[in-house]
């Protein structure tokens, strides 16, 4: 039986709604994450502002590292619904 054109519609974006919460989710962690970081080693050094800048430098190279891993899979077919794919011959 074949599908209605809307659950086709709708998995495509679901799929898309998903990978854009993913990849905001994933950046918005590694920034803060690097932000925290810095600002600690800032209090227990005493060093300005300057660990905490670099903190947040190294989260958003993280989180952009970790967004083109994620794109790479998908561009890759690893991240499609199951039975989704043609079959090879």
């Amino acid at each position: 039986m074949k599908k209605p054109r809307w659950a086709r519609d709708y998995w495509s974006y679901a799929k898309y709604a998903n990978l854009a919460f993913s990849l905001a989710v994933t950046l918005g962690v590694s920034i803060f994450l690097g932000l925290w970081a810095g600002q600690w080693l800032d209090r227990r050094l005493g060093t300005g502002p300057w660990l905490m800048v670099s903190g947040v430098l190294v989260g958003v190279a993280v989180g952009f590292y970790s967004i083109i891993k994620e794109i790479g899979v998908l561009a890759d077919g690893k991240g499609d619904k199951p039975g989704d794919r043609e079959p090879e011959d």
